[in-house]
C-alpha cells in the first residue's frame, strides 16, 4: 500500500541573479593643502662628524657658541647644546631648512634641524672650531706682471653762455637766451653771467622739456649746472665751438731703413717701347661717325655677335663701347680669345645699347 501512493514532483527553484548596481568612480579629491618641501640635504657617507656652529671672540679670541639649530641624535633632541661639542663616527647626518624642521619638530625647529644617525657614534669632548682653508702659496715673482695705475681724468666741466663780438663797439655782447640754473638757483641776469667752471653735472634740456618742467621762461631751452666748489668768470669770454678747434696733424716718423746708397736701377733695353695697342674704349654719348663703317669686323651688341657686311649705321646709343682696331695686334689678340676667329679684323662691343643701320 506504501508503494500506491503517489508522490507530487518537488518544483527546484531556480536561484535568482541579483542584478548588478554600477555606480559612478569616486572622483578622486585635490588636497590642496599639502605643503611639498624640498628633500633633505644628506652629506656624503664618507664625512661622518659633526660640529656646532662656534665664532671667535675678537678680543678674548675664545670661542663662543652660535649655533640655533636642532640638533637630533637617533632621534633624540640634545637638551643642552652648551655642552654638545660634537660627533664622529655618524652614520648619516641630514640638514633640514627652516621650513621642513617646523613642521617636523615644530617651534624646536624654527632655525632648522641636524639628525644623525648612528649606531656607533662617538662625541667630541672639546671645541673643535672649523680648521682655515690652505693658502696657496704666492705666484713665483716672474709671473707678476705690473701694470702702470690709471689714468685718472679731470671730469670738470666748463660752461660759457652764448656771445658774439660786436663789430661796431669791439665788445663782447652776451646772447644767451636758455633758462640758467646754477645749483637749482636761476640766474638773474643772463647778460651779467659770463661762464662758470669746476662743473660737476652739465645738462642741457630741450625747449619742448624745459617747459614742461620751468614753464614759459624756459621756452628757449634750459642749462642745469650743479657743483660744490663752482668759480666764475668776472668778464666775457668768446668760447671756440667744438667744431672750430684744430688739432695738429699727427707726427708720423718714417721708418728706419739703413741704405747707405740707392739700389740701382737698371735702364730698359733699346727695343723697348710702351704698349699702345690696347683697347681704346669710349664711354656715351657716342658719335656714330667716330667709328665709320665696318667692312670686315664685327659688332658685338649686349653680348650678341652681329656681322655688318658694309652696311651704315644710323641710330647708335650706348652706355660704353670698346673698339679693338685690326691694325693693333695686342688688341686683336684679346679680342679673338673674347669672341673668337671672327674678331680677327676688329671687333666693336657695344655695352647697354641699341643700333640701327640703314636700309
Amino acid at each position: 500500500p506504501e508503494k500506491s501512493k503517489a508522490t507530487a514532483p518537488v518544483q527546484q527553484e531556480v536561484p535568482q541573479q541579483k542584478e548588478k548596481q554600477h555606480t559612478a568612480p569616486k572622483a578622486k579629491t585635490i588636497k590642496r593643502d599639502k605643503v611639498k618641501f624640498p628633500p633633505p640635504v644628506v652629506k656624503p657617507s664618507g664625512n661622518d662628524r659633526f660640529s656646532p656652529m662656534y665664532r671667535k671672540d675678537k678680543e678674548t679670541g675664545k670661542p663662543i657658541l652660535s649655533e640655533t639649530r636642532l640638533i637630533v641624535i637617533n632621534g633624540k633632541p640634545v637638551e643642552d647644546i652648551t655642552k654638545f661639542y660634537g660627533v664622529y663616527n655618524a652614520h648619516s647626518i641630514v640638514y633640514r631648512t627652516k621650513q621642513g624642521s617646523l613642521a617636523k619638530y615644530g617651534e624646536k625647529g624654527k632655525d632648522g634641524a641636524v639628525e644623525i644617525t648612528g649606531a656607533d657614534i662617538k662625541y667630541f669632548t672639546v671645541v673643535t672650531l672649523p680648521s682655515a682653508p690652505p693658502v696657496e702659496p704666492p705666484p713665483p715673482r716672474q709671473d707678476k706682471v705690473r701694470f702702470p695705475p690709471p689714468i685718472v681724468k679731470n671730469e670738470k666741466q666748463v660752461f660759457f653762455p652764448t656771445a658774439e663780438l660786436d663789430q661796431k663797439s669791439g665788445r663782447i655782447v652776451i646772447t644767451e637766451k636758455r633758462y640758467i640754473l646754477i645749483n637749482d638757483i636761476p640766474v638773474g641776469d643772463n647778460n651779467k653771467f659770463y661762464g662758470i667752471r669746476n662743473i660737476d653735472r652739465l645738462m642741457f634740456l630741450k625747449p619742448s622739456e624745459a617747459i614742461k618742467k620751468y614753464g614759459n621762461k624756459a621756452d628757449n631751452g634750459a642749462v642745469i649746472i650743479q657743483g660744490k666748489e663752482l668759480a666764475y668768470f668776472k668778464q666775457a669770454i668768446l668760447a671756440p665751438k667744438q667744431d672750430q678747434v684744430k688739432f695738429p696733424p699727427p707726427i708720423v716718423k718714417p721708418a728706419k731703413r739703413k741704405i747707405k746708397s740707392p739700389p740701382a736701377v737698371e735702364p730698359p733695353p733699346a727695343a723697348y717701347k710702351t704698349k699702345t695697342n690696347a683697347p681704346r674704349i669710349v664711354r656715351g654719348p657716342v658719335l656714330v661717325n667716330q667709328f665709320g663703317v665696318l667692312d670686315s669686323g664685327i659688332i658685338v651688341l649686349n653680348n650678341k655677335v652681329i656681322e655688318p657686311k658694309g652696311r651704315k649705321i644710323k641710330n647708335l646709343n650706348a652706355e660704353s663701347i670698346t673698339y679693338y682696331p685690326k691694325d693693333k695686334p695686342t688688341a686683336i689678340e684679346l679680342a679673338i680669345k673674347r669672341f673668337g676667329p671672327k674678331a680677327k679684323n676688329g671687333v666693336m662691343e657695344i655695352i647697354k645699347g641699341t643700333l640701327e643701320f640703314e636700309n
